[in-house]
Formats: C-alpha cells, sequence, structure tokens
C-alpha cells in the first residue's frame, strides 16, 4: 500500500499555502475525512495531531483539524459537503494486484462482493458453497465497521482468514498484515507539513509506509485447530493470546 498523504482517509487543506514559506502559515484549517467508524482511528488522529504540534502547528494557536466520520455508511457521505461514488474506488487496483499474486503462486482465487452489510452472509455462503480453505479480506471502511461480523462468520464457516489492519485480529480474526495507523498519520503530517511550506503535491515522491505490521490471534488459530509454526509466529509484532 502507498501513500501520498494518507493510504486510508482523505485529508484536505482548507486553506491554500503560500509558496516558499520557510515556517508554518499563522493559520492552517484542515479537514479530515473518514469512512471508518471514529473510534477506529482516535489512537492515529492523536498521532497525526502529536506529529503536526512537533512541526509546529498546534490546535488552539495555528492550527484548526475538522474531523468527520461516515461510521462506514457510504450513504453518509452526501451529508458531509462531499460528493463520492458508493463503490469504494481503491478496490479494483487491490484486485488487480490479488489476481496477480494468486495466479504467481498457482492458488485459485474465488472473487465474492459484498457492497454492504446485508450482503455478508451470502458471500459466506458463496465461499462455503465453492469449499474455500482460506479467505483474503480487502481494505474497505464497511468491512472495518463490520470486522466484529465478518470475524464471526469467518469462524462459524471455520475459515481461516487474513485482513490488512491489526483492528480485525483484536476483534477475533484470525491474522493481519499491514501498516499501521497511527505511523501512516504521521507520515502524513510530514507530508503535509512540506505541503504547506510550498511543495508541490504532484512534486512529492509517492512513498511506502514507514512499516508493516504481522498480527496474529492465537484463540482463533486454536478454534480453528491450525498451528501456527514459530517461525511465523517470531515474525508478528503482535500476539492474541
Amino acid at each position: 500500500m502507498t501513500t501520498r498523504l494518507a493510504a486510508v482517509v482523505v485529508l484536505a487543506l482548507l486553506s491554500a499555502p503560500c509558496v516558499g514559506l520557510a515556517q508554518p502559515p499563522k493559520e492552517v484549517r484542515i479537514g479530515y475525512l473518514s469512512g471508518n467508524p471514529s473510534s477506529d482511528t482516535k489512537e492515529a488522529l492523536e498521532a497525526f495531531r502529536s506529529k503536526l504540534g512537533a512541526l509546529g502547528y498546534v490546535e488552539g494557536r495555528n492550527l484548526v483539524l475538522d474531523a468527520r466520520y461516515a461510521e462506514g455508511r457510504y450513504d453518509r457521505l452526501p451529508e458531509m459537503s462531499v460528493i463520492a461514488n458508493p463503490q469504494f474506488a481503491a478496490t479494483p487496483p487491490m484486485l488487480a494486484e490479488t489476481k496477480a499474486g494468486a495466479q504467481s503462486l498457482g492458488v485459485g482465487l474465488l472473487v465474492v462482493e459484498a457492497r454492504n452489510a446485508a450482503e455478508l452472509p451470502r458471500a459466506f455462503a458463496t465461499m462455503t458453497e465453492a469449499k474455500a480453505q482460506g479467505m483474503l479480506v480487502l481494505a474497505d471502511p464497511m468491512f472495518i465497521a463490520e470486522r466484529r461480523r465478518i470475524d464471526e462468520l469467518a469462524l462459524s464457516r471455520r475459515l481461516p482468514a487474513i485482513y490488512h489492519l491489526r483492528h480485525f485480529v483484536e476483534a477475533g480474526g484470525l491474522m493481519s498484515y499491514g501498516a499501521e495507523y497511527p505511523e501512516m498519520f504521521q507520515q502524513s503530517a510530514v507530508l503535509l507539513d512540506k505541503i504547506l511550506k510550498g511543495a508541490k503535491p504532484a512534486d512529492l515522491p509517492v512513498e511506502q509506509p514507514w512499516g508493516y505490521l504481522l498480527a496474529i490471534n492465537l484463540k482463533t488459530a486454536k478454534a480453528l485447530g491450525l498451528t501456527v509454526p514459530q517461525s511465523l509466529l517470531g515474525r508478528a509484532g503482535h500476539i492474541v493470546r
């Protein structure tokens, strides 16, 4: 997953930067829009504030931060001063990469769609009928909001699942591998600071996240009758026992 301002959220400047500025502007107003539930990015948003503070942007002095959350519901986005396509725009490229990876590994891939929470049971029934041996859940705000239900359905269908975010593992999912929200938000703050000081967004290179985390839930592994190799546990940065 790559990031320019943020990999999982939309960050919009509501005040224009001054070209050639060496110090932070007198006041910066930042709009933060997330499709996720507010609780899921609370820690990350605090990390974002902290990093901005270290760069000289302090709320109440020269920074105003407006946050809006859709809570996993795309239909709420029109209510928030924003027009958005109800289909998650990042899905097609993620799916293309997944298909390429499966082909290179010689793994059969069944793509099952779920556009909303109501379609989740049908999706899992389809996977069971196809005798799927494992499940990969792509990144999507709706899936994040419904992670407990997804984890429960996966366990009830005895489907080992891997996700992109540690939150799924903490909610009962088997395994996740991906970037951490707090670090990505801090990385976004650094890039934002460059833009506010005169850099053109188009000139900034696309960056990889600062780091990735492997998380494993041993309780779920035991419930599924799986033994996690010690070699894999040794690489995990977060383990639920």
